[in-house]
């Protein structure tokens, strides 16, 4: 395995030696006066024009579980075709292999491509309403493996089952898992708010009458410090086998962020906001260990989200950290924010996808807790997903549109 120097040194190497075959190339044009059709992008009337290197484009996904036939040309009618699948688990708590490869031959027998599968590390899935002194939980499920974050003799046995998930991944050819470390999920205050349409949203207001000890730990009491030894255990064992089988583990900021000084069930938020997302980055210098960029996530801990988003995702893109995105929007930011339409909020959209175009982002762009309205069959907010299919779809046909005008033009 290269080392980061040892790669750059060879990615710098690779580029000087390109370089130099394109000059001896032009210089062999030159003085032949070779003449070439504009057709072949080469030589047009005697003078040279160096062929563009064709890079792959982001494309807009879903990660919303499609397992049958109905689902996935639910996607393949909205201009998806690309998605994150969600394997179910054996009685055992494993992945088997036949049903993930399953999973990728029906998506791929109706044009859709498994570019990610949702891997079971640490969530627990469960979606927290807090109201009045009490919780109230919905989309509930306990922890796959209730010991990863846990000093106790069965975090190895488990933390070995992600390991074998890991491998079924690579023998199947999907690039990447996303995960989260979060020993509480998603709070939210309200889920009820009103937006336009009549629709509704999620809201969460850290000022809201409750106690915190109300919200508990998957994991029991994690001050930072030992969350951030348990957290270093985990990646320790988890990289090796992911770089093995050539796999980007993904992982997604806890949501919402909260402030450093307040605990919930006495746990810490060490990797809500972009801070702490870069110590977890500098833990293990692995091509396999990088993010989720989640707009509305790291939006939620910032005072100033529509000036301080775009200087982060810069941040993580430009060091190849972004390895798959959720593009949602809030009003609101720090403490206090309602999730939105990817049009109606503080986070400018297009901006979004214009850095991600020139960071060479190629992976998926998805949209992320939308709202729902009672017209939607089921829970599933199936309308605003369409709607934001197709806006995350023109947003990146715009900015790709955008730098072909502006390559002619230069």
């Amino acid at each position: 395995m290269l080392s980061s120097s040892d790669t750059l040194r060879t990615s710098f190497a690779d580029s000087r030696l390109s370089s130099c075959l394109n000059r001896r190339g032009f210089l062999k044009a030159m003085a032949l006066g070779a003449v070439f059709s504009a057709g072949n992008g080469l030589l047009v009337r005697g003078e040279v024009s160096m062929p563009r290197m064709k890079r792959k484009h982001m494309k807009v996904g879903s990660q919303r579980e499609a397992y049958n036939r109905k689902l996935l040309q639910y996607h393949k009618r909205h201009g998806v075709d690309h998605i994150m699948a969600w394997p179910k688990l054996s009685p055992d708590r494993r992945w088997v292999r036949s049903n993930v490869l399953s999973i990728i031959e029906r998506a791929e027998s109706e044009g859709v491509s498994v570019d990610m599968l949702s891997w079971p590390a640490a969530t627990s899935f469960r979606s927290i309403r807090i109201k009045s002194g009490e919780k109230e939980v919905s989309d509930s499920s306990d922890p796959v493996f209730p010991h990863i974050l846990q000093v106790s003799a069965e975090r190895d046995r488990e933390i070995e089952r992600l390991c074998e998930m890991i491998t079924i991944a690579g023998e199947a050819g999907v690039p990447c898992l996303g995960y989260n470390l979060s020993p509480i999920r998603t709070l939210r205050t309200r889920r009820d708010f009103p937006v336009r349409g009549g629709a509704y949203a999620t809201a969460w207001d850290l000022s809201a009458s409750f106690s915190m000890e109300t919200v508990e730990s998957d994991y029991g009491p994690l001050p930072a410090d030992e969350f951030w030894e348990r957290i270093h255990y985990f990646l320790e064992r988890v990289l090796p086998v992911a770089e093995s089988a050539r796999i980007k583990l993904a992982h997604h900021p806890f949501d919402p962020p909260f402030p450093a000084s307040r605990m919930f069930g006495g746990t810490a938020c060490i990797l809500g906001d972009v801070s702490g997302n870069e110590r977890f980055l500098a833990l293990k210098d692995s091509p396999s260990h990088g993010l989720v960029f989640c707009c509305g996530t790291f939006a939620e801990g910032m005072k100033d989200p529509k000036n301080e988003l775009p200087a982060a995702l810069r941040l993580f893109a430009r060091r190849g950290k972004v390895f798959h995105v959720h593009l949602r929007n809030i009003h609101g930011g720090m403490n206090k924010f309602v999730e939105t339409y990817p049009d109606d909020g503080v986070i400018d959209c297009f901006e979004v996808i214009r850095i991600l175009r020139d960071e060479g982002y190629s992976g998926m762009v998805v949209p992320d807790h939308m709202p729902r309205h009672r017209d939607d069959p089921g829970r599933f907010p199936t309308q605003a997903f369409a709607y934001g299919f197709g806006y995350l779809k023109a947003l990146i046909q715009a900015a790709y549109n955008e730098e072909k005008r502006y390559d002619n033009i230069s």
